[in-house]
C-alpha cells in the first residue's frame, strides 16, 4: 500500500462518511466540528512501517483540517487484550477509530464501538476477522489476507513447489 494513501484516505474516508464520490472535490467540513481521529493499532512504534503511516497521517490531518496529536492519538499495541480494552474504552462518537485486527477479541470491541456509534476504519489487517465479528466499519484499507494466502497458493502449485518450506521448485516460476 502506498505510504501516502495510507495516511490521507482514512482522513478522507472518515471525514467524508466513505462516499468515495466526494473524492474529486470533497465539501469543506465545518470549522467549529473538525474531525478528531485516534489510531489504535498493533505493532511497535518504532516499525518503520508505522512511522510512515503516521507521518503522512500528520500531513494529511493538516491537509484536511483534521484534530490528530501523533502522540496523543495514536496508540500502539502488542498485546490485544491491552487493544481491545482501549478501543471497548472508547465511548466519544465525535472522535472516529483507525484500527486494526490481529485477533477475535479486537475485532469484536471494533464491533461493539460501531454498534455504539463510533465511526471506525480498519485499516492494514484484520478484514477476514472483522467480517466474522460483525464489525460495521465506514471503511476498510488493507487486503484480504485470507485471499492473498489462497492466490499464493494457487501460484505455489501452478509453479510446481513442491516443498513451500524451503521453496523447492519443480520448474521455473516466471512472471507469476
Amino acid at each position: 500500500m502506498n505510504s501516502m494513501l495510507g495516511g490521507v484516505l482514512p482522513l478522507i474516508i472518515l471525514a467524508h462518511g466513505a462516499n468515495a464520490a466526494c473524492l474529486g472535490g470533497c465539501p469543506a467540513r465545518d470549522a467549529l466540528y473538525p474531525l478528531r481521529f485516534r489510531f489504535v493499532t498493533h505493532g511497535a512504534q518504532a516499525d518503520g512501517f508505522w512511522q510512515a503511516m503516521q507521518a503522512n497521517a500528520v500531513g494529511a490531518a493538516s491537509t484536511f483540517g483534521a484534530d490528530f496529536d501523533p502522540v496523543a492519538d495514536w496508540v500502539w499495541y502488542e498485546s490485544d487484550a491491552a487493544q481491545a480494552a482501549t478501543i471497548r474504552s472508547h465511548a466519544d462518537t465525535s472522535v472516529a477509530l483507525v484500527v486494526t485486527a490481529q485477533s477475535e477479541e479486537v475485532a469484536t470491541a471494533v464491533r461493539d464501538a460501531a454498534e455504539a456509534g463510533v465511526r471506525v476504519l480498519g485499516i492494514n489487517s484484520g478484514l477476514t476477522l472483522l467480517r466474522a465479528a460483525g464489525a460495521a466499519l465506514s471503511a476498510y484499507i488493507g487486503t484480504d489476507d485470507r485471499l492473498r494466502g489462497v492466490k499464493a497458493a494457487e501460484h505455489m502449485l501452478a509453479a510446481g513447489v513442491s516443498n513451500p518450506v524451503s521453496g523447492s521448485v519443480t520448474q521455473p516460476c516466471i512472471g507469476s
